[in-house]
């Protein structure tokens, strides 16, 4: 057991975060005191929190980008980069060679393979209705003449 510096309160252990900075390697302050302070702290000086978020982004891309991708998809950087490799760096359906974004199932979240951002759009602007996608494959076909 603890007490917390600013809510006087005797918490567990495990209420407290940890910082090498303090003799039991605690933080003085209880988690829920320390959110309370870190989030007055983001509002009164809010461009400085900015400006330090986005030079720890710009300093430590790598590590921004696999936080993101395991938080938003549940996979790691190197498993993209495994994925981009085994792909030869192209699109799954058009086979651009661009920037590739995750596509994922909406319904069970699973990862399927990268997509430019062009056809992770048009994905999701049809909703991935299989009977759109062949009205629109036959609407082109229709019309090539009119190049």
């Amino acid at each position: 057991m603890k007490i917390c510096q600013t809510c006087k309160q005797e918490k567990p252990k495990t209420e407290f975060g940890k910082s090498r900075n303090f003799p039991d390697g605690l933080c003085p302050r209880c988690k829920s005191c320390a959110r309370v302070i870190n989030k007055r702290s983001k509002e009164k000086h809010k461009e400085k929190w900015k400006a330090r978020q986005k030079r720890y982004r710009e300093s430590h891309p790598d590590k921004c980008r696999d936080i993101f991708l395991k938080n938003k998809f549940g996979i790691t950087l190197k498993d993209y980069q495994d994925m981009a490799k085994s792909q030869n760096g192209r699109c799954a359906i058009c086979g651009d060679v661009t920037k590739l974004v995750v596509d994922h199932c909406h319904t069970s979240g699973k990862v399927r393979e990268l997509l430019c951002g062009g056809c992770n759009t048009a994905l999701g602007l049809i909703r991935e209705r299989e009977e759109v996608t062949i009205k629109m494959r036959d609407y082109i076909i229709k019309h090539k003449e009119d190049k």
